[in-house]
């Protein structure tokens, strides 16, 4: 449970204690529990599909992107330390919380 603050306002200091004890963990869990060595090279050839794709739709901006995230995965031995996979579950838990609280609604 979630400490009350005045007013029920976090401060940002109180905020970021928070995620970091709660989210952070949680995410670097959730990446070296999902993201195997046979999952991120499927996500490594999906990407490198998807960087092509969009450099044939002339898309100058988004191919860079992808071969960072490439370059990032590669030689990936530590899930839970990879900021991209981090990121893709936070953003992973974020989306399935908005699906959750629309089907309560």
């Amino acid at each position: 449970m979630l400490p009350e603050a005045p007013d029920a306002a976090l401060s940002e200091e109180h905020a970021r204690k928070l995620f970091e004890e709660l989210a952070v963990p949680l995410t670097r869990e959730m990446a070296g529990t999902i993201f195997t060595r046979d999952r991120i090279s499927r996500l490594v050839t999906d990407l490198k599909k998807y960087r092509g794709d969009r450099h044939t739709a002339g898309d100058t901006e988004t191919p860079g992107f992808a071969m960072g995230a490439i370059t990032h995965l590669e030689r990936e031995d530590s899930p839970g330390q990879n900021t991209f996979l981090l990121t893709l579950c936070w953003k992973s838990l974020g989306a399935a919380l908005k699906t959750s609280t629309a089907e309560t609604d």
